[in-house]
């Protein structure tokens, strides 16, 4: 090793004893503080909060090399780990060891139900919770929230395609249980990412919180594998009862820790997609009525079919923008299976690293000198050869990627173009600024949208 390769990489100044970094870090935003955190200190720093140290990744370059499954892997770590150990997600296919060999059955036996091909028996039933959702909002009076009601789509398609059932998620009396519910469980766990020796009271509060809130999740989850219909048997829940001819069903137990993954995960980040995009589009009029120019060229008059979302690539390079700017899933962790020199830093096998996809996906030496702004366009073929190392993990990377990958896209696709065929939508303020909150996923604060009828 050469010797001008530094002993440690930079870390927040004022690094407290035994506390570490916990005041450099803001614990309602952690991972927007660390992007800030990476203009001062550079694409690779560490943090450490009590006895824990991790590296940050925020460039791309750096963000390959650790993506190198011959060097490195998945890693359950943070809040990750906190929702399995406390029996939140348990042995989920989100928080499951690799090494876990339930998480291996289970991966084999749902694999095939979130492949593209299997969307075509979703998308009747992700159709008409888009129609449901249309009208919802035709029957308002007045605007709409826009964050809330995307949570209570994504729930209502994660039932209906998941399990078989409407959840009524979609009716104007909906009482917002679970969706309140998840949103203080997943903040708490996002706390825990920072938490610092000490803090006991706190910890105390937000745990006795936090157990009440996982329950009553948990019990909602045990509720939708019970006594299942014909509906159920033909949705992934009836996969994971009746398992295929070449693989046995799961336990109960881990049904559940699947059905809860499926409902939290499901949820909170297509919902968080839908609601940066509309965002985007209303206030952007010239793109707003380009997209929808593009998808009634396409489509004209008739329902969106199976076939037609492929098609709807301006929708589609709306969504994987905003996926790039503000990635639901703003980081994964990963660990070092040999010694190796990452950047100008000597690192050792075991160490471990959070590669910080919002930063790496702003990072102007791999997407660009405009790597800050929102431009659908970046993603047009012909664009693609301008920045050939950008590297665009919004869904994770390896074997670990998330596996409802091709489920979010098709819903987001399809939502979102039903949408702008339906109404032309404005912000009521055009200068109200993006609010970004942080519980595990990044999702904006709530914010009205203005509806105005197109037919």
């Amino acid at each position: 090793m050469a010797s001008d390769v530094l002993a440690s990489p930079p870390h927040p100044p004022r690094r407290l004893p035994f506390l570490g970094d916990v005041f450099a870090v803001d614990r309602n935003a952690p991972t927007q503080s660390e992007l800030e955190l990476a203009q001062q200190l550079g694409p690779l720093y560490e943090l450490k909060f009590g006895p824990a140290k991790f590296l940050v990744v925020t460039s791309g370059k750096l963000a390959t090399q650790v993506n190198d499954e011959e060097r490195w892997s998945k890693l359950v770590a943070g809040p990750f780990r906190a929702m399995r150990t406390s029996g939140f997600t348990g042995r989920g296919l989100l928080t499951a060891n690799s090494s876990d060999p339930l998480w291996g059955h289970a991966n084999s036996l749902l694999g095939p139900a979130f492949t593209q091909a299997a969307m075509r028996g979703y998308h009747d039933l992700m159709a008409s919770a888009v129609d449901d959702l249309i009208a919802l909002w035709t029957d308002a009076v007045g605007p709409v929230d826009a964050v809330n009601d995307m949570s209570r789509l994504a729930l209502e398609i994660i039932g209906r395609a998941g399990f078989g059932r409407s959840l009524g998620t979609l009716e104007p009396d909906y009482d917002y249980g679970f969706t309140t519910k998840l949103r203080d469980a997943l903040t708490a766990v996002s706390e825990t990412a920072n938490d610092f020796p000490g803090s006991n009271f706190v910890k105390w509060r937000r745990a006795r919180n936090y157990e009440a809130n996982k329950r009553w999740l948990r019990c909602y989850a045990e509720t939708l594998i019970d006594e299942p219909d014909e509906a159920t048997r033909a949705s992934l829940l009836g996969n994971m009862l009746s398992g295929t001819q070449d693989i046995s069903p799961l336990p109960r137990d881990n049904i559940v820790d699947q059905a809860i993954t499926f409902l939290a995960a499901g949820t909170d980040t297509t919902a968080g997609l839908l609601s940066f995009a509309l965002y985007f589009l209303a206030r952007d009029e010239q793109l707003l009525r380009s997209t929808r120019r593009d998808v009634a060229e396409l489509i004209e008059d008739r329902p969106i079919a199976f076939d037609d979302v492929p098609r709807l690539r301006s929708v589609r390079r709306i969504l994987d923008e905003t996926l790039r700017l503000w990635p639901v899933a703003p980081g994964y962790f990963r660990i070092a299976k040999v010694d190796q020199q990452l950047g100008d830093h000597r690192v050792h096998r075991g160490q471990v690293a959070f590669v910080l996809t919002l930063g790496v996906h702003r990072d102007p030496e791999t997407w660009g000198d405009s790597a800050a702004e929102f431009d659908p366009e970046r993603f047009a073929p012909s664009r693609g050869s301008r920045h050939p190392e950008r590297v665009y993990k919004p869904f994770g990377t390896g074997p670990r990627a998330c596996i409802g990958r091709q489920f979010a896209l098709h819903e987001a696709t399809l939502a979102l173009a039903t949408i702008i065929r339906a109404f032309d939508i404005r912000l009521p303020d055009p200068a109200q600024p993006l609010a970004v909150d942080e519980m595990l996923t990044l999702k904006p604060q709530s914010f009205d949208l203005a509806l105005y009828d197109r037919n």
